[in-house]
């Protein structure tokens, strides 16, 4: 096979969750031809294995072949979040925005970055960069109304929970963040709807993730 054969059915295997094999004919693309889209392509299957120290590495190398992809260094960013490098994360997602503004990627990631830095002030406008865009996002969506929670905000919280909602019905953590904010604010009809609907939708997921509380607030009268 040529290099770009082993690269596509590298990049098949690793969309169906074997990184293991998918890195394997990487390697053998990249021995012939070591192109940086392969490499980026490794890397992504080192990262979704979580070997960030290793996709780290791929990224450098597929920056320094190309410095003029604009994803290379979201996955580069990233990748510094996952290694708690964030000062490395911030340059990345700027140079990679730099490149490519329309990124909805690269500013929901920054969004999340500035998240884990402390500043959500910082998170929501990079949230929404990503909704001017794409206002069905749902990942920009629903950290948008987590972020809102965190602040306080429920009720713009459960908006963004409703538009969420409104893009895929079965999105079960949208779903249970939006009753614990009508829980909070004191609707606690329409909270226990929501739970309801959790539980039809993934019992099992309900109950690792919430253990009683959501059946203890079912039986609450009101």
């Amino acid at each position: 096979m040529n290099p770009e054969e082993f690269a596509e059915q590298g990049i098949n295997l690793s969309i169906k969750g074997d990184q293991y094999r998918a890195i394997q004919l990487f390697d053998k693309a990249i021995k012939i031809n070591p192109k940086p889209d392969f490499i980026y392509n490794r890397g992504l299957a080192k990262f979704f294995s979580s070997d960030f120290e290793g996709a780290l590495k791929d990224f450098d190398s597929a920056i320094n072949i190309d410095p003029n992809i604009c994803d290379y260094y979201i996955k580069r960013g990233d990748t510094k979040q996952e290694l708690l490098d964030w000062n490395g994360a911030l340059e990345d997602y700027n140079n990679g925005l730099a490149l490519d503004p329309f990124n909805t990627d690269g500013w929901t990631n920054l969004g999340n970055l500035y998240d884990h830095m402390g500043n959500p002030d910082k998170a929501i406008k990079q949230y929404q960069n990503t909704l001017n865009i794409d206002p069905k996002d749902v990942d920009a969506l629903y950290n948008l109304g987590v972020t809102w929670k965190k602040l306080g905000k429920l009720k713009k919280a459960i908006k963004c929970y409703d538009n969420v909602l409104k893009i895929n019905p079965h999105y079960l953590p949208a779903i249970t963040n939006r009753a614990n904010c009508k829980w909070e604010l004191g609707n606690y009809k329409s909270s226990q709807k929501d739970y309801s609907l959790a539980i039809s939708i993934d019992k099992e997921w309900v109950s690792k993730v919430f253990g009683e509380i959501i059946n203890e607030r079912l039986n609450m009268k009101f």
